[in-house]
């Protein structure tokens, strides 16, 4: 029978929309994280998101304070899916702390979930004259002096140095020095060789404002070099030590400064700590870096040499690259209570911290939510859980984040909505609703005593979806009669489960029984007979089968409500007729009759499979004990129907029409599995299942090679084995060459899936290794591997650097290099010839080389270079000589 039904076509789109075209809110672009903008021009903040409803954004503080407008000061344009806030220009006298120096977020929103931008750090600046000043400076005749540009300290983080004068010559910042002059892109200015003439410049400098280009300032009053007599000797003295810890952005140029004082001259040079080559170029002393790198991290330390002494220096670089983020999955749905994992993945540096999100809000750990390092993990899903998750990753200067949906999938429908008992004359109209929600969206049917719904035109049902995702269904009866009284029931239904509720509605007047018809049940279960009946007050309803009263008996019984319980229905008793007879108050009777019908399910016979070795077979039998025909057999494996062309090996076979066999042949590990046989007739399907576990021999994934190493780097030996159970790696190395005697190795550390992992290297660790994976199933999976551990020359950094002689005296500057053989060594200087006075002789694990000079001259002072290589690198060493 068909019923008249009503049904939105919103409804319809929003049925397919909540769980399959809804996309939560992803930001498309988000504020900076450092915003400083001049108070006379006011800045804009600007949010822009995409998603499915289109996302409605907000505006909150860094702590989530609802942002609103502010007349003269604040305001705030919003359409769907974009929002900007505008901080308008203002005047020293309209500064607020709370609006122009404020952390902001926008916030993203639909149906769905919440997403989060990052911080954003707004600072207005009242730019105001600057001034400007430069400090004399003393310095000595050849030596160096450095001066400073001052500016206000409230001013400084905006203020840049955009030039020197010199006595009417204007020299601006560079990387490389003009002359004597090199003004450092930190704005200070380096005045080498200082001559007597220098205490006669006046030196001033000239700024720009940042935010202001158009305002600038020089110094009003020059600065001098304050020159003192003769130079005395004294030990080095490194200037500019401000910066301990520099964060230059990632393709930008530096300038590390080693400017020295003292007398000798010093001689400077940069080492890198952990003894790694430094890659920017040595400039006057100063490392210049042309474009900084990310592998550019480290320490970096200046010494300054003479004879007096040394003078050093640290400061440690971290390069800053924009930070981007990911999460994967993106989006995921997830059944209730089962798990869903997130993985951030991060790139740029330096990443001081990650969070984690759950709807625009910081995500608390609790006993279904867990994160480790950059993983998030949902050990069991419920409601609460479904909605917008993000990582951000943050440092001091810059923040990115990214989003990923989680939907809850096949969770069963809950009840939000349902209708009440009512009694009421007959006339007026009724509404029945009933509200439900869950994952799909539940579909809703009603049911009249638990039969299909009466046809009649009086008779309408709807339903829509909200925009919640629940579903709303009413059943409306107009012009209300005797026989529409009954207990109306509304299931709501999904593939995750059924849920039903009923009521009753009473309408006054005479008994009535409505027709019943043919009734089906299933043997061996028990069988619920409801009495249709209408009208009210209904005092009495019996039941009779084959024209004779049905009593209590414990097989057959009639509850209260007059509905007839028959427990484990049987065809050849309880088939037949039925009719249930219903008296009202005034001793009014009306009858129906229902033929039952008694169908026979399936019974199936249990089967094992157990654990097999790969390579073997196995053969199992799908039979049917009893049922009503036709039946249908099938196999299953892991919930998913099987047929021959589906998997390698398989083969199902029909005996007869109530049994097949399923043929496995050449056993491999995809075969293991969960195998249900399945049988159905009209009454019932069942099943029977069993679990197969393939048993399989250890194959290599990444099988151990040799490998050449060099002294000091780290190792990774793969030997990455699977295998069912999974194979278990032991490492050993073989003590004594030209044997086959490998014992195990203590203290080392294997990867979880299964290489050896040597840090650091050293001659020691030379030698063959064998790698076994064993799982007990058939022989054990073994290779070797031999690792040749390299050296590269490398100097003796023990030795004199500097040397100070007289003039007329010899001289021998010495070099020790250790590596491999054979090493080769020169010497090098660009001032004078020196390979005719070199010697080199071996020494035990390297070379060493001496340089004599005889009657040193004022000529051979300078640097001289010890230069060292072999097939696994180079290395160089450098002496200083000073002569007196």
């Amino acid at each position: 029978m068909m019923v008249n039904s009503w049904i939105y076509v919103l409804g319809i789109i929003l049925i397919k929309g909540a769980w399959g075209l809804h996309t939560g809110p992803q930001l498309v672009s988000e504020p900076p994280a450092l915003v400083s903008y001049p108070a006379n021009r006011g800045t804009s903040l600007t949010c822009t998101a995409h998603g499915t409803p289109t996302p409605t954004i907000t505006w909150v503080t860094g702590v989530g304070v609802r942002v609103e407008p502010i007349v003269g000061l604040r305001s705030i344009v919003a359409t769907p899916g974009n929002s900007t806030l505008t901080l308008m220009p203002f005047t020293p006298h309209q500064y607020r702390h709370d609006i122009h120096h404020r952390q902001y977020r926008c916030v993203a929103g639909n149906s769905v979930g919440k997403v989060i931008s990052r911080t954003s750090t707004v600072t207005a600046v009242v730019v105001q004259g600057m001034e400007v000043g430069v400090a004399d400076v003393v310095g000595e005749v050849g030596g160096t002096a450095v001066l400073k540009c001052d500016v206000a300290s409230t001013q400084a983080a905006h203020v840049t140095v955009k030039a020197w004068h010199i006595d009417g010559r204007m020299i601006t910042p560079a990387l490389k020095p003009d002359g004597r002059y090199w003004v450092l892109p930190t704005g200070e200015l380096v005045v080498k060789n200082l001559t007597p003439s220098d205490a006669y410049s006046r030196i001033s400098c000239a700024t720009t404002h940042t935010l202001s280009p158009d305002t600038s300032t020089t110094s009003s009053k020059p600065a001098r070099i304050m020159l003192q007599g003769s130079r005395r000797l004294s030990r080095p003295q490194v200037l500019l030590r401000q910066h301990q810890k520099l964060q230059p952005t990632v393709g930008t140029s530096l300038v590390l400064p080693c400017i020295a004082t003292g007398h000798p001259t010093p001689y400077t040079s940069w080492r890198m700590d952990g003894g790694v080559g430094i890659r920017g170029e040595v400039m006057e002393g100063n490392l210049v870096f042309r474009t900084v790198a990310s592998h550019d991290a480290g320490a970096y330390t200046c010494t300054a040499n003479n004879s007096q002494g040394l003078d050093t220096y640290t400061v440690t670089m971290e390069p800053q690259s924009s930070l981007t983020v990911s999460v994967t999955p993106g989006s995921q749905r997830v059944d209730m209570g089962g798990s869903a994992t997130l993985r951030c993945q991060v790139t740029g540096t330096p990443v001081d911290a990650i969070t984690w999100y759950k709807d625009a809000h910081p995500l608390q750990p609790s006993s279904s939510v867990a994160v480790y390092d950059r993983t998030l993990h949902i050990t069991k899903v419920g409601r609460s859980e479904a909605g917008m998750y993000q990582c951000m990753a943050s440092n001091q200067k810059d923040a990115a984040q990214a989003a990923a949906q989680v939907d809850l999938g096949d969770s069963a429908p809950v009840w939000e909505y349902r209708f009440i008992s009512q009694t009421l004359q007959p006339g007026p109209s009724v509404s029945l609703k009933c509200t439900a929600a869950g994952a799909p969206t539940p579909q809703i049917t009603w049911k009249l005593d638990g039969y299909p719904l009466p046809d009649h035109p009086r008779l309408q049902v709807g339903q829509y979806v909200g925009m919640d995702g629940s579903v709303v269904s009413h059943l409306n009866l107009s012009s209300t009669r005797v026989e529409d009284g009954g207990s109306y029931s509304c299931m709501a239904g999904n593939q995750a489960g059924t849920i039903m509720h009923q009521a009753r509605l009473n309408i006054y007047g005479p008994a009535w029984v409505r027709p019943m018809g043919v009734v089906t049940a299933v043997a061996g279960e028990t069988l619920y007979l409801v009495c249709p009946v209408a009208g009210h007050p209904i005092t009495n309803i019996t039941w009779e089968k084959d024209s004779r009263h049905v009593t209590s008996d414990g097989h057959q019984r009639v509850l209260a409500n007059g509905t007839l319980v028959i427990s484990a229905v049987q065809r050849n008793t309880d088939g037949g007729s039925y009719s249930c007879t219903a008296t009202d108050a005034h001793g009014r009777q009306h009858q129906s009759t229902a033929t039952l019908r008694v169908m026979v399910p399936p019974t199936i016979l249990s089967f094992n499979m157990g654990e097999v070795n790969a390579g073997m077979r196995i053969q199992v039998l799908c039979s049917a004990q009893g049922g009503d025909l036709p039946m249908n057999i099938t196999w299953l494996k892991d919930g998913h129907h099987l047929n021959s062309n589906l998997m390698d090996g398989l083969t199902i076979k029909t005996l007869d029409q109530y049994s097949k066999i399923l043929l496995l042949s050449e056993l491999q590990g995809h075969h293991s599995g969960n195998y249900s046989c399945q049988a159905s007739n009209a009454a019932k399907t069942v099943e029977t299942s069993a679990v197969l576990v393939v048993r399989v021999p250890p194959t290599w994934v990444t099988s151990p090679h040799d490998l050449a190493a060099t002294v000091g780097s780290s190792v990774v030996i793969p030997c990455h084995a699977e295998g069912f159970p999974k194979p278990r790696i032991t490492w050993r190395k073989n003590t004594k060459v030209d044997s086959d005697n490998y014992r195990s190795i203590g203290g080392v550390q294997v990867s979880s899936n299964g290489s050896l992992v040597l840090p650091n290297i050293q001659h020691i660790d030379e030698g063959r290794y064998l790698c076994e994976a064993d799982n007990s199933v058939g022989p054990p999976l073994r290779a070797t591997v031999s690792l040749s551990v390299n050296a590269p020359p490398k100097f003796d950094q023990s030795l004199q650097q500097i040397m100070s002689v007289r003039r007329g005296s010899s001289a021998t500057l010495a070099c020790l290099a250790n590596g491999d053989p054979p090493i080769t060594l020169n010497w090098q200087a660009a001032h004078t010839t020196v390979q005719k006075h070199s010697t080199v002789r071996e020494i035990s694990g390297g070379v060493r080389g001496e340089l004599v000079l005889s009657s040193v001259s004022n000529s051979d002072a300078g640097s001289f270079t010890c230069s060292a290589s072999n097939m696994h690198g180079s290395d160089t060493f450098t002496i200083m000589l000073q002569v007196q």
